[in-house]
């Protein structure tokens, strides 16, 4: 006994000395055994470092041995209870949440917060286990069914209380030292975004991830959340750049990409998050971080994904892997992600992306554009580059109310357009930043639906450009479309991309080849055996009109002519632009072949692209030639007459002022293909359309009086432009002149049931309405037409040093401007005027009345262009045209004749009248004591 004191009291002396040569344990004591921070006792091996993050130390690392005599320190004592305590807590946690996500427990709402702590690193540090795969299931089984949606809402918007008082409302351990001693409240959309992050590549339980996030993501009440809110959309982008394979992460983007105007544009302008908290590591402060150019960048995780997966196996395999982050580990952004995929392309393959409008480009590729398949076997990622496309096309689509002038282009800074315009716009611009609208052209140039080839009109997989909906293809021309919509994008893809009006007119072409195959098939409804492959194709061919009208027409400053027959319609297009307006009016779907959504088309939108086609005098000509002209003519009044006439709040969701003049401008430029040739006592060389039928409604309401009380109204508004006000006063100085003819059954279809009898009329209501327009009488009768003002072409020569504006000498013109005819010269004439009721078929008559080029007429001298001198039959004086109307003299029998008539001139006394007491008293006298002034002087021309 006293060796063993001894030798104890021994072992506390040399224990005491180690104490003080190694202060830094402090006063925890240890055996003998325990081994040395330090490393100077000989073989002793090391302590683990202890955490820089501040954290307790819970155990020995991988491979620490004690020795076995040791009869154990109390240091590893304390390690050990802890390591015990925390497992028996964690098995315990475990073991509760198994009893509740049992194969027997019919999954509930009210457990979601222990789904969530099953889902959490703490509870579940393996995402592969047993139990974070029940919770996944069962968060599936109660999101699953679409007759569920309140309960998808309530599973994101809820707040769940975490029944274990150490794990954060994120499903994360709480940080040491924290306050929060109280229940956490539990979000599951951040779990399941932390869990995504965790769960390994291609496994099930990333798949159930994926699932659930999908259908929490359908409810328009979660989109904003899971998007923004949440950070959802930032982090799917990251995780797709990242494994750009799994497509599952797209279609949850085109999830929360639709419908949502106003979420779009603050994706594609704002933070990940609304109000994302960034912590500054010095001084810990928390600051607001708003960027406006998005730190979220989608468009360009969509656009790398889709590069990505537009490469056959080989190329991504001489390709290589791509660097996801800098030399330093720092992650890279999606934007740098795309310019290094840019440069390998290039540097590697050999394929160039030039953003001035060469598509793709190769040494040894004569063909700047050439097709691209991704439906074929060599594109290992065919799913993700259609849902990508389908994103993209939800991005760009513009709003209702969207604006469509040119006009409404500014110069603002890049920051204030962002900021100020909508999502489609700010998309659009993105993706031309991006640099792929060469690859969606690529897509577009791939006509067949497979990968069979032919010389003919079809495939062997069917019609050429029958691209069923959702393809690539389809999404691609889509997106197309929506950038043509934005006034500011249009001149780029006329000017800068060369490819794309060729790409566009190709489908149109092939749509006039089977042109005749495609009325037939609208005709008969889609019912005959494939119809529904030629309805898809007129589809596609009608997406490719609008798109086409939108760049080429949209601006009256851009003459169609130089364009030849590409701005000029098939046959069977007129009766295409006719069901898709009616469809619009109603807000409906277009069922059968061809089908689309009530989404899919604006009415704003299709009455701006209408308008468009408009602009083409040989559009008008072809609508006026069948009934599908007074059919589009009834919908277009009709759409003016709920502007007009009824209630802000009823129409302000799908009409503003933009769409209608829209309008009006159409029904303008299609009024003088309706002319009653009773009435103007010719035949016209526009053609012998009706214009409307003779009544609307139960109570045969006539059609006039509804078409001049709908424009008296429409004048009368306040903020219309000017160019609406010239439009809409035309038509009241023509109402007079119009051929109403028919009943409104007629424009139905035969056999058809859509678009119906009902589509063209106008219900009981909006007619009463209509009635009580004050002033809505034809309160003026414009000029009768004369039939030398239509097609004839005529010049204008300036008249220098010429103080007055007519009857001078023809002689010293200058500056010569060619027209189609008196009345395009007479349109420019009244654009040029600062306001004011213009009877353009007035100015038109005179025109053609001193087109001999012997005098001055508004300051130009005007000669007949055809080279066959003065043919005209003066059946008029000159001064009858001061009257309000032009006054025909009698006529004993019809004005044609076999052989050109022209009368003997009056001499230039007699062509003028003596000026009335109503004559301005300071108006200048000419040379021979008379007063000066145009022959329409009095209305102010």
């Amino acid at each position: 006994q006293q060796q063993q004191q001894q030798q104890q009291r021994q072992q506390r002396d040399n224990h005491k000395e180690t104490l003080e040569e190694d202060d830094d344990i402090g006063d925890i004591p240890r055996s003998i055994s325990t081994p040395s921070r330090d490393g100077n006792n000989g073989e002793d091996q090391l302590l683990p470092p202890l955490p820089k993050d501040g954290s307790s130390y819970v155990g020995p690392t991988q491979g620490e041995e004690y020795d076995q005599d040791s009869i154990g320190s109390p240091c590893e004592a304390m390690l050990k209870s802890q390591r015990t305590a925390a497992q028996i807590k964690n098995d315990a946690r475990v073991k509760k949440l198994q009893g509740i996500m049992g194969t027997q427990q019919t999954p509930t709402i009210e457990y979601i917060g222990h789904y969530i702590a099953a889902l959490s690193p703490v509870v579940s540090p393996d995402p592969s286990a047993d139990l974070p795969s029940r919770a996944l299931r069962c968060l599936f089984s109660l999101s699953e069914h679409s007759s569920h949606k309140q309960q998808r809402i309530d599973m994101v918007r809820g707040a769940y209380v975490s029944m274990f008082a150490d794990i954060d409302g994120d499903g994360e351990k709480k940080k040491e030292g924290s306050d929060d001693n109280n229940e956490s409240s539990l979000s599951l959309v951040p779990t399941l975004l932390s869990f995504l992050k965790r769960c390994p590549r291609d496994s099930s339980e990333q798949y159930l991830t994926l699932l659930v996030l999908n259908n929490l993501s359908i409810p328009t009440q979660n989109k904003r959340l899971i998007g923004l809110e949440f950070g959802g959309a930032k982090a799917l982008g990251r995780l797709l750049c990242e494994d750009p394979g799994c497509h599952l992460l797209v279609i949850i983007i085109v999830n929360l990409t639709f419908g949502d105007d106003k979420l779009n544009r603050d994706l594609l302008t704002m933070s990940g998050t609304s109000n994302q908290r960034v912590r500054d590591e010095d001084s810990r402060k928390e600051q607001s971080f708003l960027s406006c150019g998005g730190d979220v960048q989608l468009i360009d995780s969509l656009s790398y994904a889709l590069l990505l997966a537009s490469l056959t196996t080989e190329q991504l395999s001489t390709l290589g892997p791509i660097p996801l982050t800098s030399p330093e580990g720092i992650p890279h952004t999606p934007r740098k992600l795309l310019s290094l995929l840019f440069s390998l392309l290039e540097s590697k393959l050999g394929i160039r992306y030039q953003r001035n409008g060469n598509a793709a480009s190769s040494a040894n590729e004569e063909d700047d554009l050439p097709p691209l398949s991704l439906g074929s076997d060599d594109c290992p990622f065919p799913e993700t580059a259609r849902w990508c496309l389908s994103a993209l096309k939800n991005l760009t689509r513009p709003g209702k109310l969207s604006s469509s002038n040119d006009a409404a282009q500014n110069n603002s800074e890049e920051m204030g357009f962002l900021t100020n315009k909508d999502a489609s716009a700010v998309a659009a611009h993105a993706i031309l930043d991006a640099g792929i609208l060469p690859l969606l052209l690529r897509i577009l140039k791939h006509k067949e639906n497979g990968t069979a080839e032919s010389n003919g009109l079809s495939t062997d997989r069917g019609t050429y450009y029958s691209w069923q909906s959702n393809t690539a293809q389809d999404a691609a021309l889509y997106t197309l479309m929506h950038m043509a919509s934005v006034p500011q994008v249009r001149r780029v893809l006329r000017e800068d991309y060369r490819g794309c009006v060729e790409v566009l007119v190709s489908i149109l072409n092939y749509g006039k080849v089977i042109g005749e195959r495609l009325k037939n098939a609208a005709i008969s409804g889609g019912g005959e055996e494939g119809d529904e492959e030629l309805g898809r194709t007129s589809l596609q061919c009608l997406k490719a009109r609008m798109t086409l009208s939108y760049l080429i027409l949209s601006s009256e400053d851009n003459s169609p002519s130089k364009y030849g027959s590409t701005t000029t319609l098939g046959d069977h297009e007129t009766q295409t632009f006719v069901d898709l307006l009616s469809h619009c009016l109603q807000g409906r779907a277009k069922e059968g072949s061809g089908a689309y959504s009530a989404a899919t088309f604006s009415l704003k939108g299709v009455l701006h692209v209408i308008k468009c086609i408009m602009f083409e005098p040989r559009n008008r000509k072809l609508f006026a030639s069948s009934s599908n002209g007074s059919r589009l003519n009834t919908l277009l009044l009709k759409a003016v007459a709920r502007y007009s006439v009824l209630d802000k709040e009823i129409t302000e969701a799908t009409m503003d002022a933009e769409a209608a003049e829209h309008a009006v401008v159409s029904i303008y430029w299609m009024s003088l293909y309706g002319l009653d040739e009773s009435v103007i006592r010719f035949s016209s060389p526009l053609g012998r359309g009706t214009f409307l039928p003779s009544s609307f409604g139960s109570q045969y309401t006539e059609a006039k009086s509804v078409l001049a009380k709908t424009f008296t109204a429409y004048a009368e508004k306040d903020g219309i432009t000017p160019r609406s006000q010239h439009a809409a006063n035309q038509v009241l100085f023509r109402v007079h002149y119009l051929r109403f003819d028919g009943s409104v059954a007629e424009l139905a279809y035969p056999g058809k049931n859509l678009p119906s009898e009902s589509d063209f009329d106008m219900d009981d209501n909006l007619l009463s309405v209509i009635r009580f327009v004050s002033g809505g009488d034809i309160r003026t009768v414009g000029a009768t037409p004369k039939e030398y003002i239509f097609e004839r072409p005529v010049s204008r020569s300036q008249k220098e040093g010429v103080g007055s504006t007519v009857f001078c000498n023809g002689e010293g013109a200058s500056g010569s401007n060619a027209f189609s005819s008196p009345l395009d010269a007479a349109e420019k004439i009244a654009a040029e005027q600062p306001g004011g009721a213009i009877d353009t078929v007035a100015i038109a008559n005179n025109i053609a009345y001193y087109a001999d080029g012997l005098d001055v007429y508004y300051g130009y001298v005007w000669k007949w262009e055809d080279g066959k001198g003065d043919l005209i039959e003066r059946i008029y004086t000159a001064a009858a045209t001061e009257d309000q109307m032009l006054v025909p003299e009698e006529r004993d029998g019809p004005t044609e004749r076999s052989e050109p008539y022209s009368p003997p001139r009056k001499g230039l006394l007699g062509r003028i009248k003596l000026p009335t007491a109503g004559v301005d008293d300071n108006e200048p006298f000419s040379i021979f004591g008379f007063k000066c002034g145009a022959p329409c002087g009095n209305r102010g021309y």
